[in-house]
């Protein structure tokens, strides 16, 4: 059973206790029982709650993500019987390696139909070649500092 939230923090893992407790009791309750069988629960969380951090939000400072983290694995622990809880640590970001592909975000592409590409391919020079990676639609305008609007802008994209 996944209980996680997409941009959950750890202030967010008490609601999420609260359903996995809910599901165990009511959905599940054929095939475990919530008293006596054992239950492995594995929490990967912080990562969003160090972006708050760099945006000087009080509730993701360390100190309060310490606090929220233990309160929740106390809560863990009381709400939900025999559990073994598997506490994966945040992943060093800078060990992913970089990607040579530009992020390109699909939602913020404009959809061009065949005639209007083509009508503009004869006016203007596409700014991406052959090679996606050898030439990079951000930085083919160093005007922009902003990629979104850069990509957003370019028309051939």
């Amino acid at each position: 059973m996944n209980s996680a939230l997409s941009g959950g923090r750890v202030q967010d893992v008490p609601d999420m206790i609260n359903y996995v407790v809910k599901e165990l009791k009511t959905t599940y309750n054929a095939t475990i029982d919530f008293n006596n069988d054992w239950k492995l629960a594995t929490l990967l969380i912080g990562a969003n709650n160090l972006c708050g951090a760099c945006r000087n939000d009080s509730g993701d400072d360390p100190d309060s993500y310490e606090t929220e983290l233990n309160n929740v694995i106390q809560m863990m622990y009381e709400q939900i019987p025999r559990v073994r809880l598997n506490l994966l640590p945040m992943f060093n970001i800078g060990q992913v390696p970089p990607t040579p592909i530009p992020f390109i975000p699909i939602h913020s592409i404009p959809i061009q139909s065949n005639h209007q590409s083509n009508h503009q391919s004869n006016h203007q020079s596409n700014p991406i070649q052959s090679n996606p990676i050898q030439s990079n639609p951000i930085q083919s305008n160093p005007i922009q500092s902003n990629p979104i609007q850069s990509i957003q802008s370019n028309p051939m994209i």
